[in-house]
């Protein structure tokens, strides 16, 4: 791209794409790294995207690649505090089986902390 900003460290200037950095909130890994690899693979030639995840569980690391900055768990942010304060997970009736149905105690509540 003629004109990019990081074209500038080909000729001496500030080495390096611009570093775009996101926060992203969500409860699950798919809510989280889909919006984020698109953008990654969109902007990823003008911008070194790096991302703050926030919400994210342990098992969030699955959706990886080498295209997008992958998920990690949010270990204890305050908005992982209030989140976990509000949050409720379904547990499933069945053994053996996983669900992905999350709610909010109280939503209100939860917009307002």
């Amino acid at each position: 791209c003629v004109g990019a900003p990081w074209a500038a460290a080909a000729a001496g200037g500030r080495p390096g794409k611009p570093r775009l950095k996101v926060w992203a909130f969500g409860t699950h890994c798919a809510v989280l790294a889909e919006p984020i690899s698109v953008m990654a693979t969109l902007l990823g030639d003008e911008f070194e995207v790096t991302v703050e995840w926030r919400g994210a569980r342990d098992y969030c690391g699955y959706l990886a690649s080498d295209s997008w900055p992958v998920v990690t768990i949010d270990r204890g942010s305050p908005v992982r505090e209030v989140l976990d304060a509000f949050h409720v997970k379904e547990e499933p009736q069945q053994l053996h089986t996983f669900t992905h149905r999350d709610t909010l105690r109280t939503p209100q509540l939860f917009e307002e902390a």
